[in-house]
Parts: structure tokens; sequence; C-alpha cells
């Protein structure tokens, strides 16, 4: 064990594996992802595509989240900010934060004492 971490490090300068070592991509992964580019259609679900094109659908969903960058979408439910509203939330915040009190030395209320350039 020792022995091989030595000689692997004398070898690499290193003890990690060798570059390139792993499975390879066949050709076959290259041709399934240019399937995958032209056959893509949003309507359709990742499912019913896999079964229609013959690939397995988490090489599907491989081929469509590491190679085309293409991500499910997550439907999101967000508040109706509507224009009759604006001022409802203006109030709101108003009595909300008012009574803050301020420090004396507050940069949003006095000038910079110090300045860059010619003034």
């Amino acid at each position: 064990m020792i022995r091989s971490l030595f000689s692997r490090f004398e070898e690499l300068g290193s003890v990690a594996d060798h570059p390139g070592r792993g499975a390879n991509r066949n050709i076959s992964a290259e041709d399934n992802v240019e399937t995958v580019r032209q056959i893509i259609h949003p309507s359709v679900s990742i499912r019913r595509r896999s079964s229609q094109v013959g690939i397995s659908r988490m090489t599907l969903r491989r081929i469509l989240k590491l190679d085309l960058k293409m991500y499910p979408y997550k439907i999101q439910i967000v508040q109706t900010l509507l224009p009759q509203y604006h001022l409802v939330r203006k109030i709101f915040l108003a009595s909300k934060y008012s009574d803050f009190n301020w420090p004396p030395r507050s940069p949003d209320l006095t000038a910079p004492d110090f300045f860059y350039g010619d003034i």
C-alpha cells in the first residue's frame, strides 16, 4: 500500500489518480445528445419523450441537465402586486419603520467627511 502510494507520488508528483482515468463517453452518447437537442419540446414530459426516443428517463434527464443546460421549470406562487395596492403598501411601511431612531452621524442623513478628488 505505502509502496504503491510512493511510486505513484514519484511518477505523478501527487497521490491522485492518473489523469483521464475512468469510463470514457462513447459515440452513442454524443449521438443521444444531438437527438435530444433536436426533439426536445417544453410541452412534452421527459417520461413521454424518453419512451419515444428509446433512451432511459434518467439518461434523458442527465443529457438535458449536464449537456444542454436545461432545468425543470418550477411553478412558484407569488403575490399579485396590483397598482391599487401601492398606496396601502407605502402606508404600511411608513407606519412600521417611521419611528426608527437614526444615529446622529448616520451616512444617510449627513454629508460625507472625506472626499476623493478635487471638490
